[in-house]
């Protein structure tokens, strides 16, 4: 019964459809259908969207928000043409004899028109959804990288350089971020190019070309940004440290993929192409160390000089707990020359913290050398 009813409603719409009213009326019909079932189905998932965790509710949400817009646009654009070619076969079927050339022609041009109309709606379709892949893959790779570095899989600085670590995580992340941001924009633009009907052959053979050409033009920029992002990767130096690369020293203002600028002790600024790095000497990764050493007297007692100075280092521990870690070690004799004697000890400290802390510690000597009667030897 269902069967013999399906037929007879389908010749009463296409009926109908050829009226004046149904070529206007059926288009607008199925817009107002698809829309209300396309607004609601959009705004019913963007709530559903709220119960997911807070870093995909956002991204849900806006794209469940572009979903509705682009499906409404691109609804409209369907109908439109259906709506045009309608019209152009109305003026096609040249119902009397007496039909004018400029109804036909007219006809002819509305139905160029609304296939135009038509593969526009379907390619702009195809390309809305490989941009909304895009956008989907690019956010996951984020997130990924995000998740990548915010566990503690040995990029991490040590507990005492939070502040360290902080920038370099983000730095790592902010490069990492922009290389698949890159690729998949890449990606997605070859693909709406080959779904709209444009040849990427052409494009790749001539991107083969060029990429040979840069690189052949570009191998130390390419050298330099390898080289920058191990040194990052591997916790070589961070802005703040002390280093020297080879024949240049200094503090490190700055820090990017390509260079490293360093300021030296007399206020020279020094610019260092990270491919040209072979030698790191960091005097301030995760911690320093005074070693210290004095010269005194053959003649001197030397049990007293050597409580003195031990009484010096803990001393030195207790009035500058900010500067100091651990507790400060006396090695002993290192050294004995025809004159004199060379003491020596070790006391570790901050990063930065070891040029204030070898001062202090050699005025405390001095001083404290001056007020007990000890003499140091002649050169």
């Amino acid at each position: 019964m269902t069967q013999g009813k399906t037929p007879f409603f389908i010749q009463i719409l296409e009926r109908w459809d050829n009226t004046a009213w149904g070529m206007i009326a059926v288009p607008l019909g199925m817009f107002l259908a698809g829309g209300v079932v396309l607004f609601f189905g959009c705004t019913f998932f963007e709530r559903m969207s709220e119960r997911f965790p807070a870093r995909y509710a956002g991204l849900a949400q806006s794209s469940f928000a572009w979903c509705r817009r682009v499906g409404l646009l691109l609804l409209f654009c369907l109908c439109l043409g259906l709506a045009i070619e309608n019209v152009s076969d109305f003026l096609l079927e040249n119902r009397t004899r007496d039909a004018s050339s400029l109804l036909k022609s007219s006809g002819l041009q509305l139905r160029k028109v609304s296939r135009v109309v038509v593969r526009s709606a379907f390619g702009g379709a195809r390309f809305a959804i490989v941009v909304l892949a895009a956008f989907w893959v690019c956010r996951f790779l984020e997130e990924a990288v995000r998740v990548f570095f915010a566990r503690d899989n040995g990029l991490r600085a040590l507990e005492n350089s939070e502040n360290r670590s902080k920038v370099r995580l983000e730095t790592l992340r902010t490069t990492s971020t922009y290389v698949v941001r890159l690729v998949v924009a890449v990606v997605a633009v070859l693909v709406c190019m080959q779904t709209i009907g444009l040849s990427i052959a052409p494009l790749l053979a001539t991107a083969g070309v060029a990429s040979v050409a840069i690189g052949l033009g570009a191998q130390t920029l390419i050298r330099d940004v390898v080289a920058g992002f191990f040194v990052l990767v591997e916790d070589q130096y961070a802005v703040g440290d002390v280093i020297e690369l080879g024949t240049h020293g200094g503090l490190v203002e700055s820090l990017t993929l390509r260079v490293t600028k360093l300021r030296s002790a007399d206020g020279s600024a020094i610019f260092v192409p990270n491919g040209e790095i072979k030698m790191v000497r960091n005097t301030t990764s995760e911690w320093a160390r005074v070693d210290f050493r004095v010269r005194v007297r053959l003649q001197e007692d030397l049990p007293r000089v050597e409580t003195l100075l031990q009484d010096i280092l803990a001393s030195l521990a207790t009035d500058l707990p900010s500067d100091v870690t651990g507790k400060p070690e006396y090695l002993g004799v290192d050294k004995l020359e025809e004159k004199y004697a060379v003491l020596r000890a070790w006391v570790r400290t901050r990063p930065l913290s070891r040029h204030r802390v070898e001062r202090e510690l050699n005025a405390r000597v001095l001083r404290a050398f001056g007020a007990h009667d000890v003499q140091f030897p002649s050169a």
